[in-house]
């Protein structure tokens, strides 16, 4: 699956929740990460990813895990 504007792609691991991201764009991206419980509990990380790159979404636990948001870290 993805969840993107086009540049950035998330595919699912061979654990539950956890992710990789691949950033296609050529120039880093920042991304926005949330993370959710069973109980309904939210935490968020940010973090920059290198153009064309993968870089580890682990899900820590989280019942859930997507990417809330992404743009250019330009």
């Amino acid at each position: 699956g993805s969840a993107d504007n086009g540049d950035l792609h998330s595919f699912p691991t061979r654990r539950s929740s956890d992710l990789t991201l691949y950033n296609s764009c050529m120039v880093c991206r920042l991304v926005e990460a949330e993370r959710q419980n069973q109980a309904g509990g939210r935490s968020r990380q940010t973090f920059s990813i290198a153009g064309k790159s993968f870089a580890p979404l682990p899900a820590r636990g989280a019942a859930i895990v997507r990417v809330i948001s992404d743009k250019s870290c330009q």
